[in-house]
């Protein structure tokens, strides 16, 4: 199912574990997280600090993190495409096979991984 981000937000207030799609945090604790930088307007930065507030306001902080909410944003965006598109049932198991060959060319890494590497 490829959920808005209004209906993520949603389910994440109605239930402790997402049953429609992976999390940040699962991803997180499989080791899937890679750092980026990204540069984005001052302007799209207060809007988002914005969200957040109203967001609090009106049921508790959603997400733990500015890069959970970014990421369910990013990840609805891309269900906004595939719902958007003529054939979303295969559009999707495009989506879902390059994300599984991703997991497949990329191992896991885990914070202690960084750990062990700066010791060395």
């Amino acid at each position: 199912m490829n959920l808005t981000f209004v209906q993520r937000i949603k389910e994440r207030r109605e239930t402790d574990r997402l049953v429609s799609h992976l999390r940040y945090d699962d991803f997180r604790r499989i080791g899937y997280l890679r750092p980026i930088t990204v540069r984005l307007p001052v302007t799209t930065l207060a809007k988002l600090e914005l969200l957040d507030q109203k967001l609090e306001e009106e049921g508790g902080k959603v997400w733990s993190s500015r890069q959970e909410t970014i990421f369910e944003m990013i990840e609805s965006c891309i269900a906004g495409y595939i719902n958007g598109t003529g054939s979303p049932d295969s559009v999707h198991e495009e989506f879902q096979a390059v994300a599984r060959r991703a997991m497949q060319l990329n191992p896991p890494f885990r914070e202690t991984d960084e750990q062990t590497e700066g010791a060395s």
